[in-house]
């Protein structure tokens, strides 16, 4: 699961958090704080439930005999680029901003994009990664099938 609690929409001001969004418009009567924890204790849940699930299934119940397991956990490789952007996007990288921004109540037309490149870029906008983001995440995909990624969990 991607770790929502890092996207601007759902991030608090302090931790470079948009104040205004396109993708939830009453933010300010929120407790951003409380419902950012709530999304990082919720996409932890999940990643777990799936490694542990897989793990279960596969190699202890012996569910599937012959068959093999992977899990990808996108999730890790997301927050890798984000603990180190500079390793991954392009000069200069920025995984708190957003590269397509609209002021609050703004038509899609008084929208703007950053003068910097797209791919320096972790966020789109407020809640959608770039297109850099989603190719590194493809390119990590093909790696993890192939039994070469740090990031595939294998069983079988």
């Amino acid at each position: 699961m991607l770790p929502l609690e890092h996207a601007p929409v759902y991030s608090p001001s302090e931790l470079g958090g948009r104040e205004h969004s396109q993708y939830w418009p009453v933010k300010a009567e929120y407790n951003v704080t409380q419902y950012n924890s709530k999304l990082r204790q919720y996409a932890t849940s999940v990643n777990t439930m799936l490694e542990q699930g897989g793990l279960l299934e596969h190699t202890i119940k012996k569910r599937w005999p012959g068959a093999s397991l992977t899990v990808f956990d996108v999730n890790a490789l997301l927050k890798d680029i984000l603990e180190d952007p500079g390793a991954y996007l392009s000069y200069p990288a920025n995984v708190t901003g957003v590269y397509h921004s609209c002021p609050e109540g703004a038509a899609p037309e008084d929208c703007a994009d950053s003068s910097n490149p797209l791919s320096s870029f972790f966020w789109y906008d407020d809640l959608h990664p770039t297109e850099r983001v989603v190719r590194i995440i493809a390119e990590t995909f093909i790696k993890v099938v192939k039994r070469k990624s740090k990031y595939g969990h294998y069983y079988g």
